[in-house]
């Protein structure tokens, strides 16, 4: 699965990951169109891979996940005047974003040094993010005369309280790996060198678990979120009686039954 300029997509097929590394490393992977459009395309065929059952996504080099978007490329740059022509283009480089929100496998993001701007962003798309203690992640917009994305921001919140994140995306500051999992950014830290082995055993560990299973419980905990509480009742028991109905259950219950008989 090397058929990329960009980035780089592997798979453990023992496992049943796989690992999406972008790879600009020169450049501390900034996010261009052109890579924007490979992790596009390499979502879709995870997707359709039935033989992987989850994802991590980590940048390549010692120094960088990803520093954002990459300043020196055209599309980063817009007159005011020219809406028109940035919006179908921001609904683009927002396209992976979307996906990845919605995925139907497990998604972990293993995250060394720069974590910043649209790299951010891309980092909190997943289900778990596993930081190293060189981790470091900011919102540098408002430095530049933009404003972070909100859905980042809002995401970010649910973690973190919106204290931290307004302190984040209206100084600039940054946020260590360690502190990240101290305050619910990150589920935890590990040394640079530990850090894709330990992003790799939480996504078999989700490989592991039925498709449907995972997707329903992504697509319910979403959806709960916004959701009023009387709401919320009404959707867990109807998501609960459609799961006892699946195939993958009634072997499982099967399974323990036939153990529990045997002992």
């Amino acid at each position: 699965m090397t058929d990329y300029k960009l980035i780089l997509l592997e798979r453990d097929v023992a496992r049943r990951v796989a690992v999406l590394t972008l790879n600009r490393p020169e450049v501390h992977n900034a996010l261009n169109a052109d890579i924007r459009y490979e992790i596009d395309a390499a979502l879709d065929r995870v997707v359709a891979d039935d033989g992987i059952g989850a994802l991590v996504i980590t940048g390549a080099g010692a120094k960088s996940f990803s520093v954002g978007a990459d300043l020196k490329s055209p599309e980063s740059n817009h007159s005011v005047s020219d809406f028109g022509h940035y919006l179908p283009g921001k609904r683009q480089k927002s396209q992976w974003y979307d996906k990845l929100i919605c995925f139907p496998k497990g998604v972990v993001s293993a995250v060394n040094g720069y974590c910043a701007g649209s790299g951010l962003q891309l980092a909190m798309a997943a289900d778990v993010v596993v930081a190293s203690t060189n981790a470091a992640f900011w919102m540098p917009q408002a430095g530049l005369g933009l404003a972070p994305h909100v859905p980042t921001m809002v995401r970010m919140a649910r973690f973190m309280g919106q204290q931290r994140v307004m302190q984040m995306a209206l100084t600039g500051r940054r946020m260590n790996g360690e502190t990240a999992a101290r305050v619910g950014l990150a589920c935890e830290v590990v040394a640079p060198e530990q850090l894709l082995d330990a992003a790799r055993d939480i996504a078999a560990d989700m490989a592991k678990v039925p498709q449907l299973s995972i997707q329903v419980t992504k697509e319910s905990f979403l959806q709960g979120m916004e959701l009023a509480w009387e709401q919320l009742t009404r959707v867990d028991a109807w998501k609960e009686f459609c799961m006892y109905q699946n195939d993958a259950r009634k072997a499982s219950h099967q399974a323990f039954a036939e153990r529990s008989a045997n002992r």
